[in-house]
C-alpha cells in the first residue's frame, strides 16, 4: 500500500485533496498506476476542506467541471477555426475571382495597360469596367478633383468619413479650383501622404503609384470613347502586399470590402457623369432657343 501523497491523481494539492477524486477516478488512477491507492471513505468525501466549507466530493465535481469546460472551449475554438478556414476556401475559389473582372470583358481583363510594368508580379490584382453614357470628356472632370478637401472619391461616403480618408461627403458638382491636376502631383487622403499621379492623358489615362511599407499599389483609370458616344471606363487595380502573420486572417475580409468600394466608386462616377452630360445637352439647347 502506498501513502496518499504517492497517488498519481493527487493534483499537486495535499494528500486529503490528492484522494478525493470520487470512485470512478480513484479507480482509473489504481489501474494506470499498477499500484494500491488508498480508497477514499464516504466519510471523508462529507467532510468540509480547508476555509471554503467545500466537501471532498464537491471539490472533485468542480474539477471536473473545470476539465469539462476546457474541452468545450477547444472544442468551440477548434469549430470555429475550422469554418473560418472553410469560408475563406470558398471565398478564394468561388467569389474573388467573380469579382477580380467585374464589370469587365474576358479580352478587357487579359490585356496588357498602362501601368503593368510599375508593379510587375502582383500577389493582388483586379480589372473592373463600366459603360457610361456620357463623353469622356463629361467623365474626366470628375477624376482629376478626387481627394480629400476635394471631390471625394464617390464611394461609400459615411464609410470612407468613418475610416478617416474623407472629411464630407463626395462632390455632386464640379469644382473649377480642382481641374488641373497633373504628373508629380498627389490625390490628397486624410491621415495619409496622397496618392501620387505619375501618369497622366487628359481624358484618357490617370495612373496612381501608392507606395508604403510592405506594400505597393498601382490605380490605373483608362477611358475609351464608344461608337455609340459613351465612355469604356477601366480601372485596373495591381498590389504587391507582404502582410504579417496576424494580418492573414483579415485578408479576405479587406479584399471584399475593396471591391465593394470601388463597385460603389465606379457607379458614383458613372451617375455623375451622365447628369453632367444631360444638364450639358439641357444647356446647349437653351442656347440654341436663346439664338
Amino acid at each position: 500500500m502506498v501513502r496518499a501523497s504517492s497517488c498519481p491523481r493527487s493534483h499537486g494539492r495535499s494528500a486529503i485533496v490528492g484522494h478525493l477524486c470520487c470512485a470512478d477516478t480513484w479507480r482509473t488512477a489504481q489501474s494506470r498506476s499498477g499500484r494500491h491507492c488508498v480508497a477514499p471513505s464516504a466519510r471523508l468525501l462529507k467532510q468540509p476542506l480547508f476555509r471554503s466549507g467545500r466537501t471532498g466530493r464537491e471539490v472533485c465535481g468542480l474539477e471536473k467541471e473545470s476539465h469539462r469546460s476546457t474541452r468545450r472551449v477547444a472544442g468551440l475554438f477548434g469549430a470555429m477555426v475550422a469554418g473560418a478556414a472553410g469560408l475563406t476556401a470558398m471565398y478564394v475559389r468561388l467569389i474573388r475571382p467573380w469579382h477580380q473582372s467585374w464589370g469587365a470583358t474576358r479580352a478587357e481583363t487579359a490585356a496588357s495597360m498602362a501601368g503593368d510594368e510599375l508593379v510587375p508580379r502582383p500577389n493582388w490584382d483586379a480589372t473592373r469596367a463600366v459603360s457610361i453614357l456620357a463623353p469622356p470628356s463629361a467623365v474626366w472632370p470628375w477624376l482629376v478633383q478626387m481627394g480629400y478637401k476635394r471631390g471625394g472619391l464617390y464611394s461609400y461616403d459615411w464609410l470612407d468619413q468613418w475610416f478617416g480618408v474623407l472629411d464630407r461627403p463626395s462632390a455632386n458638382s464640379l469644382i473649377p479650383e480642382f481641374q488641373n491636376l497633373a504628373v508629380g502631383g498627389t490625390i490628397p487622403i486624410r491621415n495619409d501622404p496622397g496618392w501620387p499621379v505619375v501618369a497622366l492623358e487628359p481624358y484618357r489615362l490617370l495612373i496612381l503609384d501608392i507606395r508604403r511599407p510592405r506594400l505597393h499599389i498601382t490605380w490605373s483609370f483608362l477611358l475609351t470613347q464608344q461608337l455609340d458616344g459613351g465612355t469604356r471606363l477601366l480601372l485596373r487595380y495591381r498590389g504587391l502586399a507582404e502582410p504579417r502573420l496576424v494580418e492573414l486572417p483579415f485578408s479576405a475580409f479587406l479584399d471584399a470590402a475593396e471591391f465593394l468600394m470601388t463597385r460603389k466608386m465606379l457607379f458614383g462616377i458613372k451617375a455623375r457623369s451622365e447628369g453632367l452630360a444631360a444638364q450639358r445637352m439641357l444647356d446647349a439647347d437653351d442656347e440654341r432657343f436663346d439664338s
